[in-house]
């Protein structure tokens, strides 16, 4: 890996990356470039007060301004929606499945399978909303010995996790109440590059 790393740093290949566990290290000019994918699950609000939209804007607001603090960091965020609610209606069911009280199965069973009526018919709707955090590294190393490079790139992707990391705590806190926080672990990543 730390060979992939290090040819990432040469200055006439083109923009290219490789996934490193739940990060994204490319290279941009000289610059080497790690981000880090989070997915923001904000409950549906259609139906909610003011209030609660406006709890939610300052979450945004909050995390935000954090971030412009920060050196060497940027945001990347993206919006998208898609009907395929496989994995919970599967989750669903199995809790439906484990129920003990016939009459909350019955009713569980009723929703399962409105709800895979209405996928179905493509009436279901799910929002996601992403956001990329990226951190650079410095310039290429000058004067490391060949000898020596494992060790330095061990040492800045540790210090790239460790801005991230520091990062996903600022989103955690910022939207605390108002949304919950899932981090893309590498499979995650890749599968959302490649739908992109």
């Amino acid at each position: 890996m730390f060979t992939e790393i290090a040819n990432l740093l040469r200055i006439n290949m083109p923009p290219n990356g490789i996934f490193c566990g739940d990060m994204v290290l490319y290279r941009f000019g000289s610059k080497l470039y790690a981000s880090a994918g989070f997915r923001i699950n904000i409950r549906d609000m259609r139906f909610s007060a003011d209030s609660d939209y406006n709890h939610l804007d300052s979450c945004a607001e909050g995390f935000l301004e954090q971030l412009t603090q920060g050196e060497n960091l940027s945001a990347q965020i993206a919006w998208h929606c898609d009907s395929n609610f496989a994995d919970v209606l599967e989750s669903y069911r199995a809790q439906t499945y484990h129920s003990k009280t016939p009459a909350v199965k019955r009713y569980r069973e009723a929703k399962a399978k409105s709800y895979q009526d209405a996928l179905k018919r493509g009436e279901l709707r799910r929002e996601h909303l992403h956001i990329f955090i990226t951190t650079c590294l410095s310039n290429k190393p000058k004067k490391v010995p060949r000898s020596h490079l494992k060790a330095h790139y061990e040492a800045k992707v540790h210090s790239l996790r460790l801005s991230l990391a520091e990062q996903e705590e600022n989103l955690r806190c910022n939207f605390a109440g108002a949304a919950t926080i899932h981090r893309l672990d590498e499979l995650e990543l890749f599968s959302y590059f490649f739908d992109f």
